[in-house]
């Protein structure tokens, strides 16, 4: 389980939580998230499939760009 808060000035506008949820056949981890929208009050929620190698900051951009896609 993984969290980040996405600040501007101090103010929260974004909140990621996630969740490994286990390695798929091609090796890359399945995560679960939900993306909370502050200032739209919107809760995204979707899943992706990150290489556990490559890091948290690519999680993370992972995530955010999922997120983006559902816009």
């Amino acid at each position: 389980m993984f969290t980040v808060e996405l600040k501007i000035n101090g103010a929260l506008v974004g909140h990621v939580y996630g969740v490994n949820k286990g390695v798929a056949a091609n090796g890359k981890t399945s995560y679960v998230y939900d993306y909370y929208d502050v200032g739209n009050r919107k809760i995204t929620k979707g899943t992706v499939k990150h290489k556990r190698d490559d890091g948290l900051n690519k999680l993370i951009a992972l995530i955010l760009e999922d997120v983006d896609a559902h816009r």
